[in-house]
């Protein structure tokens, strides 16, 4: 996922996914926008690649789940490489057998 922030009031959040099996033929659906649809390896993008989505494969490739592009702050962001780890941890309500103490 990307945070992209291409104005002060226009943001963006988009998704990219790991597809591992395909059936069917790709369609240029925007072709005012793409000259063409076709496979490239996942390390190696044409050159005319779109920033955000270069960066996106790249940091895929690299373990990294969430980055930021072209956002405005004055706040560093922290974040490093995600290496064998999990998502987020759910809290669940204490049951009876679990009660917290109170």
């Amino acid at each position: 996922m990307i945070h992209s922030q291409e104005s002060p009031h226009r943001d963006w959040v988009h998704f990219f996914f790991v597809c591992r099996l395909w059936s069917g033929t790709p369609v240029n659906n925007e072709p005012h926008k793409h000259t063409e649809i076709r496979w490239w390896p996942v390390r190696e993008p044409p050159p005319d690649t779109v920033d955000y989505c270069a960066q996106a494969l790249g940091h895929l490739s690299a373990g990294v789940r969430f980055s930021r592009h072209r956002i405005r702050t004055t706040r560093p962001m922290v974040s490093a490489p995600a290496q064998n780890t999990p998502g987020p941890q759910r809290r669940s309500r204490p049951g009876p057998a679990q009660q917290e103490p109170g």
